[in-house]
Parts: C-alpha cells; sequence; structure tokens
C-alpha cells in the first residue's frame, strides 16, 4: 500500500513538475545531474590506471640515453622507434599548430583525420583541410609533406544510434588510414609507436623523446596536467587526465581513446580542455561532441554572455558539477583559481603570444 501511495505521489510531482515550469525536461536534468556527480564519491571509483611510473626529465639532460631508461625501469631500444602523432580534428586548428610546433622534433608523421559533421550529425566545415591547402607557409606549412590527411563524409544520426556510434566510426577510420600509410612507409621490423590521442591533449616533446628511446612494452597511458579554457585555470594537481596513450603498432591495434593498461606515465605533457579561439568553437564544441547532452535543453548555456562569463571566471561552461571520485578533488574543481604564470607552456605560446592570447593568462576575453 505504501509503495502504492509513493508511486503515486511521485507522478503527481512529475505532472506538476509538467505543468507549472517552462521547462520541466531542464529542470530534471539538472537534479539528475546535481543528485549523481554530488554523490560520485559514495558509488564510484576512478578508472585510471593504478600503476603510476615516476618521470625523469632534466634539460640539458646529464645522464645517457641507457641511464635514462634505466631510471624509468627501462631498457633502451637497440633503434629508435617511429612516431606517428594520429589526432581526430574538429575545429581546433590553433590548437594543432601548437602541437606541431611542440612535438616537431620527436614525430615522424601527424595521421589528421577530419569530417565536415560533427559527432552528433551537425554539419560542419572543414578549418583543418582549409589551411592545410591555402598553400604558401601558412599555418601548416612546415609540416605539411609529414601530415597524412584523411577526409571522412559526415553522416546523419539515424533513429537509434548515438554520437558515440559516429564516434567509433572515426576511430575505425583512423585504424585503417594508419594501416595504409604504415604499410609503404613503415621498414619491415621497425618498431612503431603510434600517439593516440585528442588535439587538445599535447605531451611534452621530451616525453616522446624518453618513449621512442626506451623500450616500456606494449603501450602505455600519459598521464597530463589539465587545464580548462586556457592555460590560466589548472585543475588541482590531484585531477590529470590519462587517456591520452602510446602503443607499439601491431597488426591487431585499433584506435582508441579509453584505459588499455594499468601502466602510466606521470607529468607526461598538458591537457587544455576547452581551449578553443572563439565563441562559437565553444558553442559548437558543446553541440556537437559525444556529450552533447549535458546542455540539458538550457538555450541559455549557448549564449555569448554566458560563455564568455564562464571562460573568464573558470566556471564549468555547462553549469554542472565536475567530475570528481574523491571529496577533496570534487571541491578543489569547484573552487578554480587562476594561475598567473606562464612558464611550462608550449613553446609557440610564448614565441607568438599576441596570436595565441587566448590560450594565456589574462587573455580570456574571446571574440
Amino acid at each position: 500500500m505504501r509503495r502504492r501511495l509513493f508511486a503515486l505521489l511521485l507522478v503527481l510531482t512529475l505532472c506538476l513538475i509538467a505543468v507549472l515550469l517552462p521547462n520541466p525536461y531542464s529542470i530534471l536534468h539538472r537534479i539528475h545531474n546535481t543528485l549523481s556527480y554530488v554523490t560520485r564519491p559514495l558509488w564510484d571509483s576512478s578508472p585510471a590506471p593504478s600503476q603510476p611510473i615516476h618521470h625523469f626529465y632534466a634539460q640539458p639532460a646529464e645522464v645517457g640515453t641507457a641511464e635514462w631508461c634505466a631510471l624509468h625501469g627501462w631498457k633502451m631500444r637497440d633503434k629508435e622507434a617511429m612516431v606517428v602523432d594520429a589526432t581526430l580534428i574538429s575545429s581546433e586548428v590553433e590548437l594543432m599548430q601548437v602541437r606541431m610546433r611542440e612535438l616537431e622534433d620527436v614525430v615522424d608523421v601527424w595521421v589528421v583525420v577530419e569530417s565536415n559533421g560533427t559527432f552528433t550529425g551537425k554539419e560542419k566545415g572543414t578549418p583543418f583541410r582549409d589551411a592545410l591547402m591555402a598553400g604558401g607557409e601558412g599555418k601548416f606549412g612546415r609540416w605539411r609533406n609529414r601530415i597524412q590527411y584523411e577526409f571522412l563524409p559526415g553522416q546523419l544520426l539515424e533513429p537509434g544510434y548515438d554520437p558515440f556510434d559516429i564516434e567509433i566510426a572515426h576511430r575505425r577510420t583512423m585504424t585503417r588510414t594508419i594501416r595504409q600509410y604504415l604499410s609503404s612507409h613503415a621498414d619491415e621490423g621497425a618498431t612503431v609507436l603510434v600517439l593516440m590521442s585528442d588535439v587538445d591533449e599535447i605531451p611534452y616533446a621530451h616525453t616522446l623523446s624518453l618513449l621512442r628511446k626506451c623500450d616500456f612494452g606494449p603501450t602505455i597511458h600519459l598521464s597530463l596536467c589539465q587545464f580548462l579554457y586556457s592555460f590560466e585555470f589548472p585543475l588541482p594537481p590531484t585531477v590529470n587526465s590519462w587517456r591520452a596513450s602510446v602503443n607499439v603498432f601491431e597488426d591487431n591495434t585499433y584506435y582508441g581513446h579509453g584505459k588499455r593498461t594499468e601502466l602510466v606515465l606521470e607529468d607526461s605533457g598538458w591537457h587544455c580542455s576547452f581551449c578553443f579561439r572563439t565563441i562559437e568553437e565553444v558553442r559548437q564544441k558543446m553541440t556537437g561532441y559525444s556529450h552533447a547532452d549535458r546542455v540539458g535543453g538550457r538555450q541559455d548555456l549557448l549564449t555569448d554572455e554566458w560563455i564568455r562569463e564562464s571562460l573568464c571566471k573558470g566556471r564549468d561552461v555547462f553549469d554542472m558539477l565536475p567530475e570528481a571520485y574523491t571529496w577533496s578533488d570534487l571541491w578543489g574543481q569547484m573552487d578554480m583559481r587562476p594561475w598567473r604564470g606562464a612558464v611550462n607552456v608550449p613553446r609557440l605560446l610564448i614565441e607568438d603570444p599576441e596570436r595565441f592570447k587566448f590560450l594565456l593568462p589574462g587573455g580570456c576575453n574571446r571574440p
């Protein structure tokens, strides 16, 4: 009897919400997300790799390669591995430039897959291809002969499918493209390392130098210092990004962005999340990627005013609580404070500070 009464009250409450509130779905969505995220430390645990490897580096290096490898518990390779940097790109042209400049001395080829459709099936441009075909030095002229580009036509989000299905199709295309390239460009018997990471997950150059010289095994994740919107807002040190990985590419290797091993190399680079040059790019990301449901029907989250203020305050652009697995991390991400230094940032930001002002402390006011 009590269960029936409770069910009746619940139904009546939901009906009341639907009648009285202008956007009941949005309210229920926010309530669900708030309860889910605020209680996460009680019912969930971090999926991050559990075997961290201390990362040793000094500039200039005072030890030989064999000794450097031994510091990490590894042996030196007989021959340095070939390094392929494989990324899916949407609109992050500036970040791709930052990435290529940072890694140009340690990457042999960049494999880039771009589509004219988002993961949610919306039409978009192909800014990377446009920049690549512009001719002259341009944005990518210095690396053009080391870029393997693949275009993937966009597709509609068919009934019964979700954005993750389209994302999987992109990753399958990347796997096929890597295999096709290596079949004609890699020396027989050579060790080929493939960096699998998003455009905004940028390893330090010396991280890839270490991995191409030292035998770390078949695969390893990279723990990256995480930033939000620019290098002005670092997340707490305990909240590192770990999904980027470096993998020895074999016949059965596939391109992915999930957990592949329990090994993770600490302090390996930067992850600059939502680090876009314009408000429109941020808006496109909010509505076009796999977690677009976080908007929850709230059109106010897509206004210029809300986005600009969020970027300058370090506030969650979806107006959600952070995804955290401990109370301390939850609180730390709710209390974002700007970082005034710009010492350890990608070198292109310092070489061209005016152009990349939006990524530096104090440059939050996007057009």
